[in-house]
């Protein structure tokens, strides 16, 4: 699946977790992910990784040892 990035001038594909290295297009700031590249904004986008439900979720996760995830 591709998405239309506006920054990158076409359609990106989206992070692909099975040969995509996650480091590579993200990176955690406090509780929300931070895209580095194109498939990463493409993908944060598509999936709503920021959402306010998400973040809310990490935050309790938090509370019960399970994020942040080393």
């Amino acid at each position: 699946m591709q998405i239309d990035d506006s920054d990158a001038g076409g359609a990106v594909p989206l992070f692909n977790p099975r040969t995509d290295d996650w480091n590579g297009h993200f990176r955690w700031q406090g509780y929300h992910i931070i895209p580095l590249t194109p498939i990463g904004r493409a993908t944060a986008q598509a999936l709503d990784l920021n959402g306010p439900r998400r973040v809310q979720i990490r935050q309790a996760e938090e509370l019960i040892g399970l994020f942040p995830i080393i």
